[in-house]
Parts: C-alpha cells; sequence; structure tokens
C-alpha cells in the first residue's frame, strides 16, 4: 500500500494579549489565541480519492508570568473543535538570554 505523503498545507492564527499587572521585574500577561489549520491539504504523487481532513480550529486562553526579566513561566488550555480528546492544559518555563 502506498503511503500518502501532504503536498501542501495551510493555516493561520491571531493572537491578543495585555499586561494587567507589573510590580517591578514581575507580570502578568493573558492571552487568547485563535488558530486554523490543516496540515494536509492536498497529496502529491497519489490519486485525486485520497481525502483530506477538515481543517482544525482551536482556542486557547493562557497567562504568561514574568518572574524575571528573561524567565517566564506560562500555563494555557486549548480546545479544539474537531477532536475533543485533543484539548489540554499546557504547563512551560521560558528562558531568554
Amino acid at each position: 500500500p502506498i503511503t500518502p505523503v501532504p503536498s501542501t498545507f495551510s493555516g493561520w492564527y491571531a493572537l491578543a494579549a495585555y499586561k494587567v499587572w507589573k510590580s517591578g521585574d514581575y507580570a502578568l500577561t493573558p492571552f487568547v489565541r485563535y488558530e486554523e489549520f490543516n496540515p494536509a491539504k492536498s497529496y502529491s504523487g497519489v490519486s485525486s480519492g485520497v481525502p483530506t481532513g477538515p481543517d482544525e480550529k482551536v482556542v486557547t486562553l493562557g497567562a504568561g508570568f514574568n518572574l524575571t526579566e528573561g524567565v517566564i513561566l506560562k500555563a494555557d488550555y486549548q480546545k479544539f473543535k474537531s477532536d475533543n480528546s485533543r484539548d489540554r492544559l499546557n504547563l512551560g518555563v521560558g528562558f531568554s538570554f
């Protein structure tokens, strides 16, 4: 059997954030992101009968908490429209220098 490999993809997102609190190096910045994407918009090298998936739509709500300049803690929740089994809570630490 042939394993189809996607040849094109599509997607976009919009993100809004606002710093609601700051004290010294500490800062709290909530954000919301909306995105639509399809990592398999079309396939090449196979017949046109290979089905493509629908565009996935995701809403992400979260916040970043700056501990000091260059160090941030982040938490967000992602809600997937087409596949609820992918809904998740993400936690992260960022460091820049």
